[in-house]
């Protein structure tokens, strides 16, 4: 039961980082303002607000994740998970980065870099849960 339940919860991750891309792709196609506040209500019009509550969750379950692979006694998946929530959290940070300090285009590639590779992780532990 609780592999099962590691296994659902790792695709549902890797759903919710799907959902991230298609909201951060939506905000970086428009300029964010420079009067943003800094708070997770930052009603700003393009989506930044939602992309934030996504990524609180998202971390979230990056957590439990990691949990849940340390009780199921796969030291593996709990590495990929806690190596997915680092990468995710790198991700994060220079996404702020990127709001906060536009001029650099930097924060973009590695925002982007850090992404793709926690996508890739949590994959690869969804592959590597067996039942």
């Amino acid at each position: 039961m609780r592999v099962v339940f590691l296994r659902s919860l790792l695709v549902v991750q890797v759903l919710m980082l799907a959902v991230l891309f298609l909201f951060g792709s939506f905000v970086s196609l428009y300029e964010v303002p420079v009067q943003l506040n800094f708070g997770l209500f930052s009603y700003t019009g393009i989506g930044l607000e939602v992309h934030h509550y996504i990524s609180i969750f998202t971390l979230i379950f990056g957590a439990i994740a990691i949990a849940f692979g340390l009780k199921t006694k796969n030291t593996l998946v709990s590495k990929l998970s806690a190596a997915g929530l680092v990468l995710l959290v790198s991700a994060f940070a220079s996404g702020v980065a990127f709001v906060f300090l536009q001029e650099n285009k930097l924060y973009t590639i590695a925002m982007s870099a850090f992404f793709i590779s926690a996508l890739i992780t949590y994959m690869s532990a969804v592959f590597l849960v067996k039942k």
